[in-house]
């Protein structure tokens, strides 16, 4: 505690240049007081500060429910932020203290890591298109048994019980690989795993003060550290059984295995022999938490969204519209190309991205320099300070978007038709509308940009966002495609832990 003490107070000493946001300096104890205040204050505090000083290009400093201290620095920093050298700014410090991880989860070997980046963002990238028919027998087999395929019957049911079944299916069989996806067992176990440690990283890392964390963290670790267990004793013999296949096949030429399309082979293959089977498992467990359920989140919400609108606007028309024109039979279901034509879709999931990201603030940073370090603008900020972004105040900045808190299903794809129609039709400008194009290509999906931070940028961005965007727009395409959905007319807002939005995602529909 000590310690947690001491750190914080060298995150806190920030020059007087930069405000407090929700500090009021009339009160007694007012930065004690500012800080209880965020229980309730959901994003009110940081949308102030947003408006008040990011807008105008000026840093702000503010408590989280934990009651550490962050800088959040204009949208105009971004870019110097994320890409800053090695040895000026740590995440992961800021990871492992935001959400406990350093109670929790052990220290994985250097290899780790890398592989785990090399995996996701080079062979489950490079490996879409195979997927892809996988992905979508999962997904269709699910869809058709949960909302069935009377024509004539219309049926409710909960939108969650609808989506996180369907994606976590996809996850589990990508991550786990063909046998352990449909053992039941394996499954329970990975699941209470991914609850177990969701839970805690969430209540002793955003909820509880920063004080408090240590010794309820480690008193609460058993439970975590059990359901690990539990969860290893799966999947740690096939990861061995998989080392050692890559090992034989090494000393042996004549050896012959079948490799499988899963993350634990990549994984077995990237870390070259400098991991335990123990640890390529751990590494897969916390993938799975990592990726289920954000993907999960962010496709119901892109549902939620379209199905909210007034079908006088035919949104979920234009949607079955596109699906229908670009699928005309099981083959272009299975075919990588066909989700590149589904401009329409790939919008409206951007567009719900937009206004739910998972994350009220974003590209954390922990400033590692002894000496501190100086922001664009001159301002200096001490050692250990965590430096961000407003996510949400981007997000919904009037500057970058027009009618910014309206949900706006084709406005990133309205843009580049109109442009495109008048490329065709204006052979003039042709050069001016081809370099128009080639910005708008930067709204796709899962590309990102510095006013799009849902899958974060540079560096950091998600190395997994192609495979989650393929999902989640499969998804949409197929349930617009082969069912009537009536308009869901009232729905719960998110709530806000400490940096997390936790979207309400049971919803009946029809």
């Amino acid at each position: 505690m000590a310690k947690e003490f001491y750190e914080e107070i060298k995150r806190s000493r920030l020059p007087a240049s930069i405000p407090w946001v929700g500090v009021r300096d009339n009160e007694a104890f007012p930065k004690i007081r500012a800080w209880m205040r965020e229980f309730t204050a959901g994003l009110t505090t940081i949308e102030e500060g947003y408006t008040k000083y990011n807008t105008k290009g000026k840093p702000f400093a503010l408590r989280d429910t934990a009651g550490r201290s962050q800088v959040i620095v204009p949208k105009e920093m971004v870019r110097w932020l994320v890409g800053q050298p090695n040895g000026v700014f740590s995440q992961r410090l800021v990871l492992k203290t935001k959400f406990a991880i350093k109670y929790f989860s052990p220290p994985p070997p250097k290899v780790i890591p890398q592989a785990v980046i090399q995996v996701v963002r080079h062979d489950l990238t490079r490996n879409l298109g195979r997927l892809q028919p996988l992905i979508y027998d999962i997904l269709h087999c699910h869809f058709d048994n949960i909302l069935g395929m009377e024509e004539n019957e219309w049926k409710e049911v909960d939108l969650a019980l609808v989506i996180e079944p369907a994606f976590a299916g996809v996850f589990h069989r990508v991550l786990l690989g063909e046998v352990l996806c449909q053992q039941t067992k394996s499954l329970k176990s990975f699941k209470q795993f991914s609850l177990a440690l969701g839970l805690a990283a969430l209540g002793i890392g955003q909820f509880l003060p920063f004080f408090m964390a240590p010794p309820i963290g480690y008193l609460s670790s058993w439970l975590v550290a059990f359901c690990r267990r539990r969860a290893l004793a799966r999947l740690t013999p096939v990861a061995q059984e998989r080392l050692d296949n890559i090992k034989r096949a090494k000393m042996d030429p004549t050896f012959g295995y079948e490799a499988q399309m899963d993350i634990i082979q990549w994984l077995a293959v990237a870390t070259r022999g400098e991991a335990t089977a123990t640890e390529v498992s751990d590494a897969v467990l916390s993938l799975g938490l990592a990726a289920i359920h954000p993907t999960t989140q962010s496709g119901t919400l892109a549902f939620l969204d379209l199905l909210s609108c007034p079908p006088e606007l035919g949104h979920w028309s234009a949607i079955h519209d596109e699906a229908a024109s670009v699928f005309l039979s099981k083959e272009d279901w299975e075919n990588a190309e066909s989700l590149q034509k589904l401009s329409k879709t790939d919008s409206a999931v951007r567009e719900s991205m937009r206004l739910n990201p998972q994350f009220s603030r974003g590209f954390m940073q922990e400033v590692l320099n002894k000496d501190g370090v100086d922001l664009p603008n001159g301002l200096h900020v001490p050692q250990r300070a965590w430096l961000g972004v407003s996510i949400m105040g981007v997000h919904t900045d009037e500057r970058y978007y027009p009618d910014p808190h309206t949900y706006d299903p084709f406005r990133f794809s309205r843009a580049r038709e109109e442009l495109a129609l008048k490329g065709k039709t204006d052979s003039t400008d042709n050069v001016v509308v081809d370099d128009q194009i080639k910005k708008l290509n930067g709204t796709y999906l899962a590309t990102t940009e510095d006013r799009f931070a849902s899958f974060g940028l540079g560096e950091h961005s998600c190395p997994g966002r192609w495979f989650a965007s393929k999902m989640m727009k499969l998804a949409l395409a197929y349930i617009a495609f082969h069912y009537e959905i009536q308009q869901v007319t009232s729905r719960q807002p998110s709530m806000v832990i400490g940096d997390v939005v936790v979207a309400r995602q049971h919803v009946n529909i029809k």
